[in-house]
């Protein structure tokens, strides 16, 4: 059914008044998507060629009138933080940023909504003040300074608007006063006789009802609504409370403009849940391709309306085939950006340089992850296109482990590119500013590049760096002449601020291709399709959170609340459903961290109302859901034992042999050893940032051998360990010396490296105490040698025709009273270490045996290593965390002492362990034990993630 379009009829109704001339006439409209489309309808509308009124937003015609120009809002920031300061203010730029901006929004409303300032601001304090008076109390410091506060934020006001004028500058309210006043007391004989127009508003500000009261008075003015009966006779219906107030007073024709639409045409309302935000723009792809069928001539009837700027970027990416053009009529959020993005990684590159206080000898040195975050950005490749000389070189960072890197390797390495305009630094603001619009020109002449030669279209992203520009530029100018002692974390933070508040307008063909828009674009147009997407509670309406300096109770009374804010929003729901025949509402059914999850009130309203009074509505409550995808076939993995595969692993034998933890990794699981040690697959090293657990027991293991590599086969006395105790520097030096292969000396004196750093010490300083005790309450006939010390160990083993070298690093060997001791050192939680003599069979296939098999493995290759002797051995741990426990040695059926028959056994088991793996009949395949595959870095590989 063909349904007249609001902005058609506006068109026919002033031709049918005024004829083809309408050159004196003047249409004021509430945004700049409904002037564009007015003119369509007037295009579409007359018969022959017409003289076109002049149709724009009744904001440009204000802002027009006044004899204020619009100040930047960097530079009206900078000017109120002079004032401020002036005013002896205690905080700095940083701080007074998020102050400000509450500050200026509010004076902004005080005049947009004509209040009466001196009275107000007088009120406000007084108010205020009386929240922390307590009679016959002194006033304590936070009073006096709470008073203070709402005496500088009313005379900041005076100030500042002061100044301003006397520039011939303002703010949008205070133009917004000054031409509302203005035309009160002046009249407008410059309008005097016009004809005017005032379509499709919904709700007017103070200042411009006293304009609009104006121009009736002076001119011709005919106020057009557009309305419906459904919200307008309701007085329960917040979208009427404009209408049925002092929008009534300008007296529209109901008669002509109101309908009855939304409770007697036929519509087809689908309110739909999604799961995630994701799942929406999925969703939105779905109707368009497949319930609505859109095509070229179709889709221009279709809007979809994005209430949650964040899924601007998701949805484009998620538009179909389907879709042959797409017009984007709302801001695009600048902070949402990628060249926001490139600022932001810019700025904390400069931040860490101050952090680190890298700055050396003249020589610049970047934090890693600055670097990392830089030359990983998309744009990044513009300013240095070789990609391979990049890999390799953030690979050798993450290689040797390094966290700062200096700005002569960066020249030297990625010279002639554009490297420098993305890695720099400077103390000066004014060469800050300069560097950064470098930047933005080196961009910019790249993508202009490619833009012109048509191989790749990057004019949204010239768009983006046009505003970047501009900020910088206006940034620029503003610093020439302000006297604030700005300091660069300062201009830093003021840009972020900027870049979080500003939003691109894009400008597209609206009279074709799918329509793109926000809620308030919608305004006076009409579409056959509507899908709105983010229909939830605190997204739409967003609320009643309000950031304001001003109390609840005097915004009531003189501006506005979040009531007059969510009266406009359902008007703009309402309004849009006046002509629509299909509609989708998606919402959001995931909670979130800040709740969410719930419909909209406006979804409600229509589920339990708009049924009882509209027989013709149909209205489907729908649960989107999505298959979770059948979970992929866990394929099994064998890898046969070719020849080849086995010389190699024969060849590496005798090469490198393998080790305790080889031989624990092939029982935990054959195919983990082979992608460990066979294919030698490795995850990607990260930069070690923080002292690690393995970094740690290096270290202790590298001081420990260096102090009693002195008496090493030489009798242990406690007077050595006494001097070891008290040259405590010597340990620290020694401690330092280890770490220093990985990192700094700033930073080990610094944060958690410093701590980790001194737990070193304390360990060590434990062990050498725990020495000392143990040598003096051992008896004096007994002595103790240390015979081996950080030992390479290997012995072949007979595994059928082949020699399998086994090898390993003992920490320490050691001898007392006729006992050998093998012992390891551990800088980890303490675990016991006891077994039955029958578990030794169970070696070969239970990891829980890892410890008792790397311990009897050891004791193993020294028994062997030295002849095979009948000796008292045994096998333990020196736990460092808890020395408590003294030499915690491995247990066998409560004997700590491993004798040849036991050893014995151990190769057998060993040697039937190797000939497995030899075995070309038995591949390497995944474990049955699930469990196994928790911590192993392959497991997505096999698929148990």
């Amino acid at each position: 059914m063909y349904m007249e379009k609001f902005l058609t009829k506006v068109a026919r109704h002033i031709l049918s008044k005024h004829g083809n001339n309408l050159s004196g006439i003047t249409v004021l409209m509430p945004n700049h998507r409904s002037c564009v489309y007015l003119r369509q309808a007037l295009k579409a509308s007359a018969t022959k060629t017409i003289w076109s009124p002049e149709i724009i937003t009744l904001k440009d015609w204000i802002f027009n009138r006044s004899r204020l120009t619009l100040i930047e809002p960097l530079e009206q920031m900078l000017v109120l933080y002079d004032l401020y300061k002036a005013k002896e203010g205690e905080e700095t730029f940083e701080e007074f940023i998020s102050t400000a901006r509450v500050m200026l929004d509010d004076f902004d409303e005080v005049d947009m909504q004509l209040a009466e300032a001196k009275p107000f601001f007088s009120f406000l304090e007084k108010l205020q003040s009386l929240k922390v008076y307590e009679p016959g109390e002194e006033p304590t410091e936070y009073t006096i300074r709470y008073r203070k506060f709402w005496k500088v934020f009313r005379e900041l006001y005076f100030e500042l608007k002061e100044q301003l004028i006397a520039a011939n500058k303002g703010y949008g309210g205070l133009i917004y006063r000054d031409v509302a006043e203005r035309m009160k007391s002046e009249g407008g004989n410059d309008i005097k006789d016009a004809a005017f127009y005032l379509v499709g508003f919904s709700t007017l500000n103070k200042s411009e009802e006293a304009v609009v009261k104006a121009i009736k008075e002076q001119a011709s003015l005919e106020v057009i609504f557009d309305t419906d009966s459904y919200y307008i006779a309701d007085e329960y219906q917040e979208a009427g409370n404009f209408f049925r107030g002092q929008g009534g007073k300008l007296k529209s024709d109901n008669k002509l403009w109101q309908t009855s639409l939304i409770s007697t045409k036929e519509q087809n309302i689908n309110i739909v849940g999604v799961a995630k935000n994701i799942g929406q723009t999925k969703v939105v792809a779905d109707i368009l391709a497949n319930k609505l069928k859109l095509n070229a001539d179709t889709e221009k009837e279709t809007a979809v309306i994005v209430l949650d700027e964040k899924l601007l970027n998701p949805l484009l990416a998620a538009i179909p085939e389907n879709i042959t053009a797409l017009n984007i009529s709302m801001g695009f959020p600048l902070k949402e950006s990628s060249i926001a993005g490139l600022l932001r990684s810019v700025f904390s590159l400069h931040d860490n340089v101050e952090r680190f206080k890298s700055k050396r000898k003249n020589q610049l040195r970047f934090y890693y992850k600055d670097v990392f975050d830089l030359f990983h950005h998309p744009y990044a490749a513009y300013l240095v296109p070789d990609k391979q000389v990049v890999s390799d070189f953030l690979e050798d960072i993450r290689h040797y482990n390094r966290m700062l890197i200096s700005e002569d390797e960066l020249k030297k390495k990625f010279d002639g590119t554009e490297v420098g305009k993305l890695l720099w630094y400077t103390e000066d603001r004014t060469d800050f500013l300069n560097h950064l619009l470098d930047l933005i020109y080196a961009l910019r002449v790249s993508f202009l590049k490619l833009t012109e030669s048509g191989e790749k279209d990057m004019s949204v992203d010239l768009e983006l760096l046009f505003h970047v520009n501009n900020s910088l530029t206006n940034l620029q100018n503003t610093l020439v002449y302000n006297t604030s002692e700005l300091t660069l974390q300062s201009i830093r933070k003021l840009l972020i601020e900027e870049i979080r508040n500003v939003r691109i307008p894009f400008d597209g063909e609206p009279v074709r291709g799918l329509q793109l828009m926000g809620m308030i674009e919608t305004q006076c147009l009409d579409f056959k399709n509507v899908v709105v997407v983010s229909m939830n509670e605190g997204i739409f309406p967003s609320g009643k959170t309000q950031h304001s300096y001003i109390p609840f109770e005097m915004r009531k009374e003189f501006l506005t609340t979040h009531k007059e804010k969510d009266a406009y929003a359902a008007y703009l729901f309402y309004r849009l459903l006046q002509r629509t025949e299909n509609v989708y509402l998606l919402y959001n059914t995931e909670s979130d961290e800040m709740g969410g999850g719930e419909k909209s009130r406006f979804i409600l309203q229509l589920q339990h109302e708009l049924k009882e009074v509209n027989p013709n509505a149909v209205i489907k409550d729908l649960v989107y859901s999505v298959d979770p995808p059948p979970p992929l076939p866990e394929d099994q993995i064998n890898i046969t034992k070719e020849p080849a595969l086995l010389q190699k692993f024969l060849k590496d034998n005798a090469d490198y042999g393998i080790s305790p933890s080889a031989i624990n990794t092939y029982i935990n699981c054959t195919l983990q050893y082979y992608f460990r040690y066979i294919a030698q697959l490795r995850e990607q090293d990260d930069i070690e940032e923080s002292i690690e657990a393995a970094t740690l027991g290096t270290a202790v293991h590298f001081v420990l051998e260096k102090v009693y590599g002195e008496v090493v086969n030489k009798p242990l006395t406690t007077d050595f360990i006494d001097v070891i105790i008290k040259d405590k520097e010597r340990i620290a030096g020694l401690l330092r010396e280890s770490f220093s292969e990985r990192f700094d000396s700033y930073s080990l004196k610094h944060g958690k490296n410093y701590l980790l750093y001194r737990v070193c010490l304390k360990l060590l300083d434990q062990f050498f105490k725990h020495e000392k005790a143990n040598l003096k309450n051992a008896s004096p006939k007994s002595e103790m040698k240390i015979l081996l010390l950080e030992k390479d160990m290997q012995f072949p083993l007979t595994v059928g025709d082949n020699q399998i070298k086994i090898k390993g690093k003992v920490d320490r060997v050691e001898e007392r009273d006729g006992i050998i001791s093998v012992a390891d050192y551990k800088t980890g939680t303490p675990l016991g270490s006891s077994i039955k003599g029958d578990d030794i069979s169970l070696f070969s296939t239970d990891p829980k045996y890892s410890k008792a098999m790397q311990l009897l493995t050891y004791a193993w290759m020294y028994w062997r290593s030295n002849g095979s002797p009948d000796i008292n051995l045994r096998s333990g741990i020196y736990w460092l965390r808890d020395m408590a426990k003294g030499f915690d040695s491995l247990k066998m059926d409560g004997s700590d002492r491993i004798t040849k028959d036991v050893l014995l056994q151990f190769e057998e088991v060993l040697r039937n362990l190797l000939a497995e793996l030899l075995n070309p009949e038995i591949p390497f395949t995944k474990t049955a034990e699930v469990e196994r595959c928790v911590h192993c870095e392959f497991k997505k590989i096999c698929r148990r993630e």
